[in-house]
Parts: C-alpha cells; structure tokens; sequence
C-alpha cells in the first residue's frame, strides 16, 4: 500500500506565509479519515470542515499528536524540511475500518489544516490487536526551497 505524496492545503499555504502557522512553535495532531470523506478537497481550511473521521477501533477523535517535530535546515541553508516521528494508530477494541487518508493539522482554537496524504488508492482496516504505522519520508513531510 502506497500512500501519495503529502500535499499543502491551499489555504495552508497562505497561513505558513503570514504566520497564521508557524511550522516552527504551533504543535500539530494527525488524524485519519475514511475513504468517503472530504479530506482530499484542498480548499478545506479548518478541521472542523472535515467529515467522515475514522471513528471505530478504539480510535480517539482528533487523532495522535505528532511528536519530535523539527523544521530544519536540510543540507543547504536554503532548503527546510518538516519533519516528526512516525505515527502509530492501534486498533484496541475493534477494527478500524473504512480508512484511506491522513490529515495533519494545527492544535490552536481554529485548527487550521496544513496536509493530507492518500494512505492507500482503496480504503482499508486494521483489524483489532493491530497497529497502523504512517512511516515518514526520511526526507520529512515536504521541503522548501
């Protein structure tokens, strides 16, 4: 199962170039959709515009907080990277059903989106006693140049 690229949410652009988003202080959760939400429209703007989170399995709604989230230089002082551990989702008490995307957002009042990836081209389950690991590029989530 290959998951897509991440990508931007238009209006998350805007927000990393006013400091609406500061890649560097705010704190960020990722959550998991199922295959019938609206997570891959890009003009979406807050996590509060998104349906259809994955809501069985012992998930817990508004996802796993992402944790050692650097944004760093890469090997030139013009490129910076987003980066985080990988995340590890467990279904505990039933299957987590339905999912195909992953969501990354900031954790302040608004919950402004910043990106989305395809987890997989169909939608899928883990089923109970199992994880779901969203391994990250050893690249990060995406570079700036």
């Amino acid at each position: 199962m290959a998951a897509s690229a991440w990508e931007l949410y238009n209006r998350a652009k805007f927000g990393l170039a006013n400091g609406t988003i500061k890649l560097g202080v705010d704190t960020f959760r990722m959550q998991l959709h199922k295959g019938s939400s609206n997570a891959s429209s890009l003009v979406l703007v807050t996590a509060t515009a998104l349906d259809n989170p994955v809501n069985t399995g012992g998930y817990t709604a508004g996802g796993k907080a992402l944790t050692t989230v650097t944004w760093t230089a890469g090997t030139s002082v013009r490129i910076f990277r987003l980066d985080s551990d990988d995340v590890v989702f467990s279904a505990v008490s039933s299957a987590m059903t339905s999912i195909q995307y992953a969501v990354i957002r900031n954790t302040g009042a608004t919950k402004y989106l910043l990106m989305k990836s395809k987890l997989s081209t169909a939608i899928f389950t883990v089923n109970a006693g199992n994880t779901l690991t969203v391994q990250i590029n050893a690249s990060g989530y995406f570079t700036l140049f």
